[in-house]
């Protein structure tokens, strides 16, 4: 699993909730080490509800982002290129990635977002919605302000958000 590198300590946190008479464990996935420029990781991750990446995380690769099976996933220092958020978006309008509700992508380093390619169907959007994220067992509600809209071939819509340093996308299951 792992290449051309030390070994990746994937430290993982586990939040029990007990639902009725049926437990169901709620996973948080926090990776929080430093590795090597040349670190590469090629399994998967999930499923399970929450995964943040923090710090310096260069080696999450969109292969990686599409093998993540997660409802809510945080990046910070991602290196994922313009080109590869493209892939991702097709692979998602096809149903890879179903259970994703909130993908934000903090960017190492300024990423231009060019034009989206005519067949993702992406369209400028001047709706505010408001969306959840549960952190750490606290609800936070926050608002999305225009941006872009996507719709999977099953009919979910997402709205896309994206600046110089940040890729957000939240994804509205019905």
């Amino acid at each position: 699993m792992v290449q051309n590198g030390p070994r990746l300590d994937l430290k993982c946190v586990y939040k029990f909730t007990f639902h009725k008479s049926n437990a169901r464990a709620s996973d948080w996935f926090y990776i929080t080490d430093n590795v090597f420029d040349n670190f590469r990781y090629n399994g998967k991750l999930g499923p399970a509800d929450h995964l943040v990446i923090n710090p310096s995380n260069h080696w999450v690769t969109i292969g990686n982002l599409m093998n993540f099976d997660f409802i809510n996933i945080s990046v910070s220092g991602s290196r994922i290129s313009f080109s590869d958020l493209t892939s991702f978006l097709r692979q998602w309008r096809v149903g890879g990635s179903h259970r994703l509700a909130y993908l934000s992508l903090e960017f190492e380093l300024d990423t231009i977002f060019e034009n989206f390619d005519e067949d993702l169907e992406i369209v400028e959007t001047t709706e505010v919605r408001k969306y959840r994220v549960e952190a750490e067992g606290d609800d936070s509600d926050y608002e999305i302000q225009g941006g872009y809209s996507i719709q999977r071939m099953d009919g979910v819509k997402a709205t896309i958000n994206c600046d110089l340093r940040l890729f957000l996308m939240v994804v509205w299951h019905a």
